[in-house]
């Protein structure tokens, strides 16, 4: 029997995203085959959701304890890393164990996000640091792309296997009594950086209300800047509800009740908010770059997102054609139904056996 190690970033990272991944991935992999001994480097215990340690303290568990403890572990046949930003510990990796790398994006290489210019190049130095793995996995084709271009690695050796959608997310909303929104509801989900491309939402909203008159405008996740906050709520017939970070169970109600999920991202290396709002039988319009298209094909509302008018009149679109948002709905959830974990993760295992035979 072959035996391949699960490498996560370490917890103290406190990056969600990565650390459910890695949660998800034990769920799926550990103990799951019979030719095949798959284990997590770090108990499944600390594959939760934690705040990121203190600076000096993540730096030196990143960069000096944890490298030494992967390097003095028996990982086995081949290892998984999970996260392409922690790729700096493929050099403490055995050059006779094979590896297995995922790329979920390279995004401050196009945006800084607010990193300064070392920052930027510590990155950089880091995710080169792929090109010792034997084969990496790609969420898209948009990051397979990037993978080649920005970092010169042969596209023979980059494989694009789509994420998933948690099941938490197919809720069935009772709409009998023919009840919707008792106003129509733009549904804006994640982090608040600037690839999110948030500033158009005060344009964009202004002439949606200015035809279709009093909109709800509910954020799910980051807090907004206080400027772009107080811009909203000064726009007449717009109400701002900010609820901070949901639960599944919370976030998969929003969705069900919402007349659109909005995504105006300038970049995005899957889209996962694409998929659960389909799952959750929510209308989507979101931008035309980078990942979103492969990931809502024919059935989401596209625009540019440098042209607020263009994402305005899908808007308009969806509040003023009820056909066309239920249409939407139901082939969305289609949709969504091919992109599960239990997918994603057979594929993962497809190209383990083909590094190990």
């Amino acid at each position: 029997m072959k035996d391949l190690t699960l490498l996560p970033a370490h917890p103290s990272e406190g990056n969600f995203s990565m650390i459910r991944y890695w949660q998800i991935a034990n769920e799926h992999l550990v103990g799951k085959d019979t030719d095949l001994e798959v284990s997590s480097f770090l108990p499944v215990e600390e594959a939760k959701f934690q705040p990121a340690a203190p600076r000096l303290k993540r730096a030196m568990e990143r960069y000096w304890f944890f490298p030494r403890k992967v390097a003095s572990a028996d990982l086995g046949d081949a290892v998984h890393l999970l996260d392409h930003s922690s790729a700096h510990l493929l050099t403490s990796i055995k050059s006779t164990t094979k590896i297995i790398a995922t790329v979920h994006d390279l995004i401050p290489l196009h945006f800084a996000q607010g990193l300064t210019n070392s920052q930027v190049e510590r990155f950089r130095r880091t995710v080169m640091n792929l090109e010792r793995a034997d084969v990496i996995l790609a969420d898209s084709i948009a990051t397979k792309d990037d993978v080649v271009n920005l970092l010169g690695i042969g596209a023979e050796r980059v494989v694009v296997s789509p994420l998933g959608v948690s099941q938490n997310f197919n809720v069935s909303i009772d709409t009998s009594d023919g009840e919707g929104p008792d106003l129509p509801t733009v549904l804006s989900v994640g982090s608040a950086l600037k690839r999110k491309n948030l500033e158009i939402l005060p344009e964009v909203l202004s002439a949606l209300t200015a035809r279709v008159g009093k909109v709800r405008l509910v954020r799910v996740g980051d807090q907004l800047d206080m400027g772009l906050a107080s811009e909203l709520r000064s726009i007449s017939n717009l109400e701002l509800l900010e609820e901070g970070r949901a639960s599944d169970e919370r976030l998969a109600q929003l969705y069900s009740e919402c007349t659109a999920v909005f995504i105006p991202s300038l970049y995005e290396g899957f889209g996962l908010p694409v998929l659960e709002g389909m799952a959750a039988g929510a209308a989507v319009v979101c931008s035309n770059t980078t990942s979103l298209p492969e990931v809502g094909g024919d059935v989401a509302l596209y625009f540019d997102p440098n042209d607020p008018e263009e994402a305005a009149e899908q808007l308009i679109r969806l509040c003023e054609d009820p056909t066309l948002r239920e249409d939407l709905a139901k082939r969305g959830r289609g949709r969504a139904s091919k992109f599960t974990w239990a997918k994603h993760f057979d594929h993962v295992r497809e190209i383990y056996r083909d590094q190990l035979s």
